[in-house]
């Protein structure tokens, strides 16, 4: 273990490390702050200066990196996210780097010890302990996928994240990872020397003392040791210390180094067929060995006992910084809503649905509500653009209203057609309507009894006719003003202001235009532009701007083309 401590340097003026929190035979790990990221706390793994001198070491520390990229899967989440890699040459001496994302949570190391990192670990219930290690197979799952070996699988390699939703598994340390062929990456090639042996021995497979292995088996047998550990407290036995011996003989079942521990027989099986010295006695992959967990979890796990999970204390009762907290594996997937130990949860589940379905219901009939109620409103009946214009109107009297003055003297030369009475209880009489004035007719004679209006003395002025006075009241006048009607007169103009506007060249040119046009609607259909010296630009500016400058919809009679001779 190296004695370097490069705690408040500052990585290529970024990463800004705070504090060491863990340290092995290669590496040394920090806690530290990345300074172009808003002080984004991340863990930096710095390579032991004496480590640099072996290129094979410095191989291998970028191994690390190429693996962690290459990672992908449904449970990619499980292994730990490197961000970055570098070197420090400001350092002395230079340092070689990578960024991990920051994982707040305990290892099972620590887990194992709850009272402290100096005493003798603790089994764990078998429910808890069956969930860490099915946590752990999906990680190693993702690894085997992508052809990668980890080959140092261990409690400290291994932490549980703290999250809102659950604490989870994830794994630690790629760097004495083996690819597999096939899997290679450009540089890729053995790192691993015949006569060295790397890994932790408490949880190697036998194959590994013999050399450089690549069968991913290995994991899954470490895998298996931690299960034991979990059960039992210990390791199963310690044959590895005898260089060169053999397995001395079949490990003792969990149940039997355990008896307060309810280990069921089954569980027994699983562990001693994980844990057997043969590799091809094993489960084959990751997934055969979750799977057979599962089953087991399922089928013999009590109701109330999967609940039991320990707490490790409080950090201020140890001395440590990686003092133990409180961790809560995730609840089994297969677990059935009468697993919570009462009657109150499925009621509790049933109120929840009929309450949320309830609200949901309001909420459409509110909304069905408001939508009859807008469309109970009365709708203003706007005479648009495209309404023809309506026809003159003759005067309206009602039927009863004595003529004014002004109208006394036609009175005989238009005839009157009077409406017939009102119906009793309506509101308002029907009218009379007047007929146009046809010829004028003489003047009546005057009667016996009237007297002829005086003539006019000789030699005197003609009097001034008075202007005539505004409408009499009982006159209603004209109801409805009659709305200008377009002409192609007006439709010409109109066009040659907007296009000499946005289209005119100087000098002017005469360009002729012919237009086309639905005769129904009076929309254009198509615009053709043709005449001398018009030029490409010209016509592009008078064919996108016809359908704005020519309008055909206060036209009474349309036609289906019209040619228009414009001076532009």
């Amino acid at each position: 273990m190296s004695d370097y401590d490069f705690s408040g340097r500052t990585l290529n003026q970024r990463y800004d490390l705070k504090r060491k929190i863990g340290a092995g035979a290669f590496a040394t790990v920090y806690i530290a702050h990345d300074l172009r990221m808003f002080k984004r706390k991340v863990a930096i793994k710095v390579l032991n200066p004496e480590r640099r001198l072996n290129p094979g070491n410095v191989d291998r520390f970028i191994q690390e990196v190429k693996v962690a990229a290459k990672l992908d899967g449904p449970y990619r989440d499980r292994v730990v996210k490197i961000i970055d890699q570098g070197r420090c040459d400001v350092a002395q001496p230079p340092l070689l780097y990578l960024v991990m994302e920051h994982v707040d949570g305990v290892t099972l190391q620590s887990l194992l010890r709850p009272t402290g990192p100096e005493q003798p670990r603790q089994p764990l219930p078998w429910t808890q302990a069956v969930s860490i290690v099915r946590e752990l197979l999906k990680a190693l799952g993702t690894l085997h996928d992508c052809g990668v070996v980890h080959r140092d699988i261990k409690p400290g390699n291994c932490i549980l994240e703290q999250r809102p939703d659950g604490d989870f598994l994830k794994l630690l340390d790629l760097g004495i990872v083996k690819v597999l062929p096939g899997f290679e990456m450009s540089g890729d090639h053995p790192r691993t020397q015949p006569e060295f042996v790397l890994g932790t021995p408490r949880y190697m497979a036998p194959e590994q003392f013999g050399g450089p292995v690549s069968d991913p088996r290995v994991d899954l047998y470490s895998a298996g040791i931690m299960l034991y550990e979990f059960l039992t407290g210990d390791v199963p036995a310690r044959w590895y210390e005898q260089p060169g011996a053999a397995h001395p003989y079949e490990p003792v079942p969990p149940s039997q180094c355990n008896p307060t521990g309810n280990i069921p027989p089954a569980l027994d099986a699983l562990v001693l067929q994980a844990i057997a010295f043969e590799p091809h006695r094993r489960f084959a992959s990751a997934a055969v060995f979750a799977q057979a967990l599962a089953e087991l979890l399922h089928a013999g796990a009590p109701a109330r006992g999967r609940d039991r999970l320990r707490s490790a204390p409080t950090p201020a009762a140890l001395p440590t910084p990686a003092a133990a907290v409180a961790v809560r594996v995730v609840p089994d997937l297969h677990a059935t809503a009468d697993d919570s130990g009462g009657g109150v949860g499925p009621w509790l589940r049933w109120w929840t649905i009929v309450s949320t379905s309830s609200t949901a219901m309001v909420f459409v009939f509110a909304f069905a509500a408001l939508l009859r109620r807008a469309e109970s409103r009365p709708t203003l009946d706007l005479e648009s653009d495209d309404t023809p214009a309506v026809l003159e109107t003759s005067r309206v009297r009602p039927a009863g209203l004595a003529p004014g003055p002004a109208a006394a003297n036609t009175a005989a030369a238009t005839p009157v057609i009077e409406a017939p009475p009102p119906v009793a209880g309506s509101p308002v009489a029907s009218p009379s309507v007047e007929l146009p004035a046809a010829e004028p007719s003489p003047a009546p004679a005057p009667s016996a009894g009237s007297k002829p209006p005086p003539a006019e003395p000789a030699g005197s002025a003609p009097k001034k006719a008075r202007p005539p006075g505004p409408a009499p009241a009982e006159d209603p006048g004209e109801l409805m003003p009659v709305r200008p009607r377009s002409t192609l007169a007006t439709i010409e103009a109109a066009a040659l202001r907007e296009l000499q506007g946005k289209c005119g060249a100087t000098p002017r040119r005469s360009v002729t235009v012919l237009v086309r046009l639905d005769a129904a609607s009076g929309k254009l259909t198509g615009v053709e532009v043709s005449g001398a010296g018009v030029d490409a630009a010209q016509r592009q500016c008078v064919e996108s701007r016809a359908g704005k400058a020519f309008q055909f919809t206060g036209l009474r009679e349309r036609k289906a083309s019209y040619n228009f001779t414009l001076s532009l």
